[in-house]
């Protein structure tokens, strides 16, 4: 016999998968734990926009746009679809020390110049709370809000009424919050790891250590997807939903688009068969081509 779950503030029916841990009322919005280590007072919500306005936003964009506004006559919205998505986040002390090393160029022989760096920081770490959060837009959302920091309110605070005019789906929440706890410490570790990587050409010691997180917290992030179609193909933007900001856009090319893409093409394919020519006639070893798409690179 199936157990029938109802919600702890309205008594409302709530639908309830094996997999879940926290269920929020579709009607009052409460947060109703159903496995797990999690109370209602860990879930947080950053409220989003309406429906209105995100399309608003959207044509808005696509008038703005330097390609899109000349395609806006024949694009039609496709398809809308907004989720809540849920994110673990919590503060977490790192210290101790790191060993790396340089590869420095001197008179045509190269060495190794090492570095020590002690390290003592806390850093707010944001672990999706779903197993297969790339196809969603989640670390993209996360990182909008991590250069927005929006406000952030507790879900047992919002009232009804209130709710009404935030819901959204949820996407269910994958993992609980000693869970969490333990992937935060280990995530934390990483995030210094990695920073030391780039920053230099290897790491020959990593003696750090994370202490225990706090003020861990379920923060559910606000997500829209609009699907719209020109001619015969379909694309979409996705947007963060407290500020209507596009996290990811896939979009049409122009014809504008593809000669300015054939012409860096044929831009680097001749600078290619330039060098070639300058190492095959002075014998030296030149690295301009790839030089010239790392600075072409990065300013996007």
């Amino acid at each position: 016999m199936n157990e029938i779950f109802s919600c702890k503030k309205c008594n409302a029916p709530i639908n309830v998968t094996p997999e879940s841990i926290v269920t929020v009322c579709p009607y009052c919005g409460y947060p109703n734990i159903i496995s797990g280590i999690i109370s209602p007072e860990d879930v947080y919500i950053i409220p989003s926009h309406n429906k209105a306005k995100i399309i608003d936003r959207f044509n808005m964009l696509i008038r703005t746009d330097f390609d899109l506004r000349k395609l806006a006559p024949y694009i039609q919205v496709y398809d809308i679809r907004a989720f809540y998505a849920p994110v673990w986040m919590g503060d977490i002390r790192v210290n101790g020390m790191v060993s790396y090393y340089k590869i420095v160029r001197e008179n045509k022989t190269t060495r190794r110049k090492y570095y020590t760096s002690n390290v003592d920081r806390t850093l707010t770490v944001f672990l999706p709370a779903r197993r297969q959060p790339m196809k969603f837009g989640i670390d993209e959302a996360i990182n909008r809000f991590k250069s927005t920091s929006p406000n952030i309110v507790r879900l047992v605070d919002i009232d009804r009424y209130q709710w009404e005019n935030m819901k959204l789906e949820i996407l269910n929440t994958e993992f609980d919050k000693s869970e969490a706890y333990r992937r935060i410490k280990e995530e934390s570790l990483d995030i210094v790891r990695e920073e030391y990587k780039r920053r230099s050409d290897g790491i020959d010691a990593f003696l750090c250590k994370s202490g225990e997180p706090t003020n861990l917290k379920l923060v559910l992030l606000p997500i829209w997807w609009i699907y719209y179609k020109y001619k015969d193909s379909i694309y979409y933007i996705v947007f963060s939903g407290w500020d209507l900001y596009p996290i990811i856009r896939t979009e049409p090319v122009t014809t504008f688009r593809r000669l300015i893409y054939l012409i860096g093409s044929l831009f680097f394919l001749l600078a290619t068969m330039l060098c070639r020519i300058l190492c095959s006639r002075y014998s030296y070893h030149c690295n301009m081509p790839i030089l010239w798409c790392r600075i072409h690179y990065s300013k996007g």
